[in-house]
C-alpha cells in the first residue's frame, strides 16, 4: 500500500504525493491563465495604448497559485473527519502527512500572498487591502461561516456562499495591474464571469454518475437529479458565454468574428457532453463534462486575453 511504501520517505516527498493527489501541478496552467487574464483586463480598463508589462508582474502568478493552494489546505482541514471515513486511502487520511504539515505549507502560502501584494502596492494600500478582504472571506469559508451544520443541508446556498470567493480573487488579481483601480464599473463583467464559470465547474464536479454516489456525501445529482443539474450547468455556461461575448464585442471592441466563433464552438461542445450525460449518467460522462467545462473556462480566459493583446499590443518595460 502507498502508506507502507512511502512512510519512511522524506517529508518533502510525502508532501509532493499529497500535492499530486489533491493539488496537481497541472492546475498551475489554469491559475496562470486566470491571473494573466485578470491582470491584462485590469490594464486595459484603466489605461490607454499598449499593455505595459514587466517581468516582476508575474510575481502575481505565484501569489495566485499560493492562494488556491491555501483554499485547498483550508478544505483539507474542514473536511478531514468526513474524508477519513469516505477516503481512508488518501495521502493525508492514511497518515503519510499530517494536518500540521499542511499548516506550515499554508503559512508559507499566506506569506507569499502578503509579500506579492505589498510589492505591487509598494506598501499597504489597495491591493493588500483587497487581498485581506479575500483572505478573511476564505477563512470564513473554512469555518463554514460558523453555521456549518445548517449550511451543509442547503447545498445550493452552500455553493453560492463559497463561490463568491472567485470574484474577490479575480478583483485582487486585476488590482495588481492597476493598484488605484478600486471598483471601476468595467471590472464587473470579469467578476461575474469568474462566478459563473466557477459555479458551472463546481456543479459539474458534484453531478455524479449513479455508481459514484456515497451515503452521507451530498451531490447535485442526488438532490436535483441528473436532468435538472445538467440544465443548471447549461444555464450557467450560457450566461457565461453571454458575458464573454459582451466583453469581446462591447468592452474590448474586437472587430474579428473569430473570438466569438471560438467561444460558441466550445459552448456547443460542452452542451453535447451534457446531453450525453443526461441520456446515460455515468462516471465517464461526469469526467467528460468536467473536462469540457474546464475547457470552456480556460478558453474564455485565453480568448479575452488574446483579444485585448491583439487590440492594444504589449509594451515590455
Amino acid at each position: 500500500m502507498a502508506e507502507t511504501k512511502y512512510e519512511n520517505s522524506p517529508t518533502f516527498k510525502r508532501m509532493l504525493l499529497w500535492a499530486n493527489e489533491r493539488f496537481p501541478l497541472s492546475h498551475a496552467l489554469l491559475f496562470f491563465i486566470m491571473f494573466f487574464c485578470a491582470f491584462v483586463y485590469g490594464k486595459v480598463i484603466m489605461s490607454e495604448g499598449p499593455i505595459a508589462l514587466k517581468f516582476e508582474d508575474f510575481f502575481g502568478f505565484f501569489a495566485t497559485w499560493a492562494f488556491f493552494l491555501l483554499l485547498r489546505i483550508f478544505d483539507e482541514h474542514k473536511d478531514y473527519e468526513i474524508d477519513c471515513k469516505n477516503y481512508p486511502n488518501r495521502v493525508l487520511q492514511s497518515g503519510l502527512i499530517t494536518l500540521n504539515n499542511l499548516k506550515v505549507l499554508g503559512a508559507l502560502a499566506i506569506l507569499c500572498q502578503v509579500l506579492v501584494s505589498t510589492h505591487f502596492d509598494q506598501g499597504i494600500y489597495f491591493v493588500t487591502k483587497i487581498w485581506l478582504v479575500t483572505f478573511l472571506y476564505s477563512v470564513l469559508m473554512a469555518k463554514e461561516f460558523f453555521i456549518g451544520k445548517w449550511l451543509e443541508k442547503r447545498l445550493v446556498l452552500y455553493a453560492f456562499s463559497h463561490l463568491l470567493i472567485m470574484p474577490f480573487a479575480l478583483l485582487w488579481m486585476a488590482q495588481m495591474a492597476s493598484p488605484k483601480m478600486l471598483m471601476s464599473t468595467e471590472i464587473w463583467p470579469l467578476l461575474l464571469l469568474a462566478f459563473l464559470s466557477g459555479a458551472a465547474f463546481e456543479i459539474t464536479r458534484k453531478t455524479k454518475g449513479p455508481s459514484e454516489e456515497k451515503t452521507g456525501v451530498d451531490s447535485y445529482s442526488k438532490i436535483l437529479g441528473a436532468k435538472l443539474s445538467s440544465f443548471v450547468i447549461f444555464l450557467l455556461l450560457l450566461s457565461s458565454l453571454a458575458v464573454q461575448i459582451y466583453v469581446v464585442e462591447s468592452l474590448f471592441k474586437a472587430e474579428s468574428l473569430i473570438p466569438v466563433l471560438v467561444l460558441n464552438s466550445v459552448f456547443i461542445t460542452a452542451c453535447f457532453g451534457l446531453y450525453s450525460y443526461i441520456k446515460s449518467p455515468s462516471i465517464k460522462g461526469r469526467k467528460i463534462n468536467e473536462a469540457l467545462v474546464s475547457l470552456s473556462m480556460l478558453v474564455a480566459y485565453v480568448v479575452l486575453t488574446a483579444v485585448a493583446i491583439l487590440d492594444r499590443g504589449v509594451l515590455w518595460l
